[in-house]
């Protein structure tokens, strides 16, 4: 038997916990991590627990538009309940005939990014991955090196960015003749990325205009790419840029550790552990929440009571 949705609201009330209800159940841990990160008391429901409701964004809206009446009845309900939803492409579309301007909701709120695991990919986790990876302390851990490990990533962000410009027309055009789509993952894969991007060079210029007209740049990655492609794309590169840092130091490329420093060269802190696979990475480093990144999603937490 799944949950009724006013009986969660009227539970929030008499126990003073309040509810959140998000798009499925991989969100959870994670929203469940960032309240645990500020010690804030909150119950997470994915929405296909709530009776009416399969998993999604369009039901965390259904719900949510639901519950407007409830809003209305009595202000104070706000505050015990939120709906939060990924920014995905919406911004992007114009609204159907019959669609709901859900940015008008009460208790709805969106991400500011496409989807919530491009909150992860910031230098502060990229710190814990390399304690994670090598025997170097936090304290050698500074902001010179965490560019230098950061910077194969931005350099493959032009990449991305087409990318992501290719899956967003799809999204929008319903005539549009595509390469790929936000449903494709297979761009993991390094030759897949190769053999797509020499397909949507071809494009590039009508793919430069449809950015123009949708007021984007650059500088938007974060808003258009799907965050599962940011965030693996993100820690692969950091691992592969990790796995270079022991030659780098010894090189004095960059800052050397105390073994190197003098020439122990077999013992440098920036020597790589084996067996790490990106994929394991890219789950990790959900352990990790970089409270400044997810100051949005932390203001909203806060207004609950």
């Amino acid at each position: 038997m799944k949950y009724d949705l006013f009986d969660l609201l009227n539970v929030a009330i008499i126990t003073d916990t309040p509810f959140v209800l998000v798009e499925g159940k991989d969100d959870s841990q994670i929203y469940y991590r960032i309240a645990k990160e500020i010690n804030k008391k909150i119950e997470i429901y994915p929405v296909n627990t709530i009776e009416e409701f399969s998993s999604g964004c369009d039901s965390v809206v259904k719900a949510i538009l639901k519950l407007q009446p409830k809003f209305e009845e009595r202000p104070e309900n706000i505050n015990r309940l939120l709906g939060i939803i990924d920014r995905d492409v919406r911004p992007y579309r114009e609204l159907g005939e019959l669609e709901i301007d859900y940015t008008l909701l009460k208790g709805l709120f969106i991400l500011r990014y496409y989807s919530i695991e491009t909150y992860f990919a910031t230098k502060r986790n990229a710190g814990k991955i390399i304690e994670k990876l090598t025997y170097l302390p936090a304290e050698m851990i500074d902001n010179e090196l965490l560019q230098f490990i950061e910077a194969d990533f931005i350099s493959f962000n032009s990449i991305l960015y087409f990318i992501s410009l290719e899956a967003l027309k799809n999204a929008c055009s319903r005539d549009y003749v595509t390469i790929l789509g936000y449903e494709d993952d297979s761009i993991r894969d390094a030759n897949r990325i190769t053999y797509l991007y020499s397909q949507i060079e071809l494009k590039k210029s009508d793919l430069e205009l449809f950015a123009i007209q949708k007021g984007l740049s650059i500088d938007d990655l974060k808003k258009i790419c799907k965050g599962k492609w940011y965030l693996y794309h993100y820690v692969n590169k950091l691992n592969e840029k990790i796995k270079t840092l022991q030659t780098h130091c010894k090189n004095n490329h960059i800052k050397q550790c105390k073994s190197c420093e003098v020439q122990h060269y077999e013992d440098c802190f920036y020597k790589y552990k084996a067996g790490y696979q990106p994929i394991g990475l890219y789950n990790d480093i959900f352990e990790y929440v970089d409270t400044e990144e997810c100051d949005d999603i932390i203001q909203k937490f806060n207004q609950l009571i």
